[in-house]
């Protein structure tokens, strides 16, 4: 469990704990924002993994640590292995700061990258906040006792319309783009990346909304463009990209 300082005490009382979100899709910033409020939690936010370091860096040079961090593996410039590596080698522990991994990718290799990277647990993407509080439960020291009660799923009306809209802008934009992929019909390396990193987002936000089969299928064929040889995607990306629009 995590140490507090005494500059912690003049925090106010009436929030769980203090929380980082390292997130950098700006749709699951807003829904796992919006999660931990609605379970007593004051959370700040971080776009990427220099970002994290920084804050993380600067709330321990003016003893107002956080305790604990939320963290996204696949973000630019700096992932999340490298950021809390560096969190780690700084000093800063395990037991003063607990790193949770969130990931759609919870497969033993990436979980096993995951512990290797000094953090301790994880939570999958899209985030259940059932699975959410038990975790934060788990590695936070509360300043008032927790509730005891399971939080009701989020459901739509948790998000407001703009919100709904930003998450339909993004799936448009990614069914765009995976459609334009498959009929230019290049399938290279550098390109199959950009669309995996699309359908990475979308595996991770669409449950939330509805689209379970649809986030399904694109973790799916996220999956697949890393394993299948470029000879093979012409072909398994056309069935693929059926099968997502019909999910659609």
């Amino acid at each position: 469990m995590p140490l507090h300082s005494k500059a912690a005490t003049g925090r106010s009382s009436s929030v769980n704990a203090r929380l980082l979100l390292v997130e950098d899709h700006d749709v699951n910033q807003i829904l796992i924002q919006a999660m931990t409020r609605k379970l007593g939690y004051e959370t700040e936010l971080a776009a990427d993994g220099t970002e994290a370091v920084a804050k993380v860096t600067r709330s321990k040079s003016e003893d107002i640590p956080y305790d604990l961090v939320l963290m996204d593996i696949q973000m630019p410039f700096m992932d999340g292995y490298e950021a809390t590596r560096i969190i780690r080698a700084s000093g800063i522990s395990a037991e003063n700061l607990p790193i949770i991994a969130v990931t759609a990718n919870a497969f033993g290799d990436d979980i096993r990258s995951c512990l290797e990277a000094g953090m301790q647990s994880h939570i999958s993407k899209p985030v259940d906040i059932s699975n959410l509080q038990t975790v934060l439960q788990q590695w936070t020291k509360p300043r008032k006792p927790h509730r005891t009660e399971r939080p009701a799923p989020a459901s739509r009306k948790d998000f407001d319309d703009a919100l709904f809209e930003r998450y339909q802008t993004r799936r448009r934009d990614a069914i765009s783009s995976i459609v334009s992929f498959v009929q230019k019909g290049t399938f290279s390396d550098g390109e199959s990346l950009q669309i995996r990193e699309k359908l990475h987002k979308l595996a991770g936000t669409a449950a939330m909304f509805g689209d379970r089969k649809l986030g399904n299928h694109a973790r799916l064929i996220e999956d697949g463009l890393q394993q299948w040889e470029i000879s093979e995607r012409p072909q398994k990306m056309r069935s693929a990209l059926q099968q997502l629009l019909e999910a659609a």
